[in-house]
């Protein structure tokens, strides 16, 4: 298996395994840290930015294991994410790379660092011309920016990216990087901020924000402020 965090992809035999972001990121967080036994809090934490109470009764990893399992159920590495003890996960790579092993050697996960250069877009979503049209921020992974977040709202003095409308209040949300995944926060806005997947089964999926909650982004991600409307991506 090859992972490369710069273009996110994965590769079993040569086989192209497509994931969505989220999947990518949960299995390169794995793949980081093979043969530790990894447990649900841990992951919601670090991937998902859910602790405390939230994470009580929060189904996210398991969700996102099965489905990493079943992408790879039909490759030699369909049995490399097991159940350890209290019910934790295990990226076993003894088991794994010995179905790999070759005459010349054993094969192994080639990891590269995160991209320097790749870029979070807002791109404006809707055909209403006095809102910008675009922000976009090239991330360094331990730039100070990044660690107190990008304000996003429409007071210039408080945000970083301005939206002069109404609708959207003085200090809206924040965007932020942490361990190479993107997240947002409504900061307790008076619209509320809105998350909006692309269709899964001819369905939407939106949910509206906690407020102070860090919820994960995946590029194509949909962000309401209020009513005003942008599409998160990465490149």
């Amino acid at each position: 298996m090859v992972i490369d965090p710069e273009n996110e992809t994965v590769m079993v035999n040569a086989q192209n395994i497509k994931l969505s972001q989220l999947e990518f990121q949960l299995l390169h967080y794995m793949a980081s840290r093979p043969d530790t036994a990894l447990t649900r809090e841990q992951l919601l934490a670090d991937i998902w930015g859910i602790t405390g109470r939230k994470a009580l009764n929060n189904r996210n990893v398991d969700v996102y294991v099965g489905r990493l399992r079943k992408k790879l159920s039909n490759t030699e590495c369909a049995d490399m994410i097991s159940r350890g003890r209290n019910g934790a996960y295990v990226l076993e790579t003894d088991a794994w790379l010995e179905t790999l092993t070759e005459p010349e050697g054993v094969r192994h996960v080639a990891t590269t660092p995160p991209a320097s250069d790749r870029c979070a877009y807002l791109l404006r979503a809707s055909s209403e011309a006095h809102l910008p049209r675009e922000f976009s921020i090239k991330p360094a992974p331990r730039a100070p920016a990044f660690k107190a977040g990008v304000k996003i709202g429409r007071n210039a003095n408080l945000a970083d990216w301005v939206i002069m409308d109404r609708r959207v209040s003085r200090w809206h949300a924040t965007l932020f990087l942490d361990h190479n995944i993107f997240y947002i926060r409504d900061e307790n806005s008076s619209g509320h901020t809105y998350l909006e997947r692309p269709a899964t089964a001819g369905v939407a999926n939106r949910i509206r924000l906690n407020p102070r909650e860090n919820v994960p982004l995946e590029s194509g991600d949909i962000l309401h402020f209020n009513t005003v409307s942008y599409r998160f991506e990465v490149r």
